[in-house]
């Protein structure tokens, strides 16, 4: 069991990335998009999987437009992305020391919740299958709602509370670039991109490799100031 978490200054939400944070789907992703990218636009498939790792954080129909602006099969595109992802989106499983952490950080009292730029459908079905009972809010993209701004001050309303009382966990750069842009606290979980990657934008940044060190890393307040 976790040390017990310091009342003075521990956070009251921790918000949760779904794809290569809670489950390890984004190496998985990384691949079909190489597929999809190299077969439609002439690319390496090398050069296609590094596009995407490089724009992740995005739904893959803004990564397009930010790989390949104003594009006419930019659409078409990332719909074939999609429906080939979603094979590798439902044969995901959730680590048991992810899990355990989650309960953890629960019986600390504190609330959790997910906010993911994956398809909310997808992201819905994946906490009923995986973690049903462990979050008190999950959401997903869908039109005119995304990951950030829109996600953020939704937690904010639901919750009563300001962006100092929430930690985000997340794997990507713009994970890091939405929490500042936010003024809500962040930990990186180092494994789709270095840590050195996170420290590069922020010195101060806090990462862990893995969900399961988040409660020994939550209860030293001095971390997460």
């Amino acid at each position: 069991m976790p040390p017990e978490m310091d009342n003075e200054n521990r956070p009251a939400l921790v918000a949760f990335d779904l794809d290569g944070t809670l489950v390890d789907t984004m190496q998985g992703f990384a691949d079909v998009a190489a597929d999809v990218i190299s077969e439609r636009r002439g690319w390496t498939w090398e050069r296609s999987r590094e596009g995407y790792i490089e724009t992740c954080g995005a739904p893959f129909h803004q990564q397009m437009e930010l790989l390949f602006p104003a594009h006419a099969d930019n659409a078409e595109d990332a719909a074939e992305f999609e429906r080939r992802k979603e094979v590798v989106f439902y044969e995901a499983r959730m680590d048991p020391a992810v899990k355990d952490a989650l309960t953890a950080l629960r019986d600390a009292g504190l609330r959790l919740a997910v906010t993911s730029n994956n398809f909310e459908r997808l992201v819905r079905s994946m906490i009923e299958r995986e973690a049903a009972g462990l979050f008190d809010e999950v959401l997903g993209f869908r039109e005119g709602f995304a990951k950030g701004k829109d996600h953020f001050e939704a937690l904010w309303t639901r919750f009563e509370m300001t962006p100092e009382g929430c930690v985000f966990v997340g794997d990507s750069l713009s994970d890091l670039k939405k929490a500042a842009d936010a003024g809500t606290r962040f930990v990186g979980i180092h494994g789709t991109f270095a840590r050195e990657r996170f420290l590069a934008l922020d010195a101060s940044a806090r990462t862990v490799g893995s969900v399961a060190e988040l409660p020994a890393l939550l209860s030293d307040r001095r971390e997460i100031n």
